[in-house]
């Protein structure tokens, strides 16, 4: 299994190798409604039996996953937190110099940390996540937020004061592929999980970074029109490629859940 990366290793181009693991219903929603934030989710009871048993699953696949790979960044997406349109914490007026905070942050005490074990990666283009929560003890992995140039200079000024590192990129929303970059040059980061569906995903999907895709599929059925989906991306235009798997495994549990691994071909 660990072959996977190297096949595709001469094929990322600076990045780290990036897998999705992901549960969703069979029709492949991966809420039960628009605008849930995974807490919300994660206290919905109207599958509680499927969702525990797929639940356990999940756990046996992420366990496995983790041996193989050791990733050492998780990544998630801001929606994942925090509720479309929720009113955001104010933060003081920043009155210093833009360069100053327009920059990439990475505080030598937390990089270097004796009980740093990986970073949980925020996609943050708007800078709405604004606990000033640091990660850290007991498990030993420090958030890391990656934000674009249009968050507020006071939303970066806050996350420096709190000493939480982040990488920007992009103009309006986070230019993923710069990120990744990043992630590998600045920090040495050779492989990235993520349990981002939806929009994350979508955009993973569109620009050709995901290299491996993991979905347990729970037996039920959920429907909808905003309900999130695995790959909540824009439209394919004309003439422009699908993206092609490669199946590797597939497992049926008899609870019904069912976990499908595939290998993303980047190219065909």
């Amino acid at each position: 299994m660990k072959a996977l990366i190297n096949e595709n290793q001469n094929k990322l181009s600076g990045r780290p190798y990036i897998y999705l693991t992901v549960s969703a219903s069979a029709d492949g929603r991966i809420s039960k409604g628009s605008n849930l934030t995974m807490w919300e989710e994660m206290a919905d009871t109207r599958a509680l039996v499927e969702d525990k048993a797929g639940g356990v699953i999940y756990e046996e696949v992420e366990k496995k996953l983790r041996s193989i790979y050791k990733p050492q960044v998780d990544m998630l997406g801001s929606n994942s937190l925090v509720k479309i349109g929720q009113a955001l914490k104010q933060l003081p007026p920043y009155d210093g110099d833009p360069k100053s905070v327009y920059q990439d942050f990475l505080p030598e005490e937390v990089i270097n940390s004796q009980s740093h074990l990986g970073w949980l990666l925020a996609v943050d283009g708007q800078g709405r996540l604004r606990s000033g929560w640091q990660g850290g003890n007991p498990r030993g992995w420090y958030m890391l937020h990656s934000v674009s140039y249009s968050v507020p200079a006071e939303y970066l000024s806050f996350l420096q004061a709190k000493k939480i590192p982040y990488l920007i990129a992009g103009e309006k929303q986070v230019d993923l592929k710069i990120i990744m970059g990043k992630l590998k040059s600045k920090l040495g980061i050779t492989c990235l999980r993520t349990s981002a569906g939806g929009k994350l995903a979508g955009a993973l999907l569109r620009l050709g970074l995901l290299d491996e895709i993991n979905i347990v599929s729970s037996p039920y059925l959920v429907g909808g029109v905003d309900t999130p989906t695995l790959f909540d991306s824009s439209d394919l235009k004309s003439g422009e490629s699908l993206t092609f798997l490669k199946l590797v495994t597939i497992q049926v549990k008899t609870t019904g859940h069912i976990w499908t691994r595939y290998q993303v071909i980047h190219e065909k």
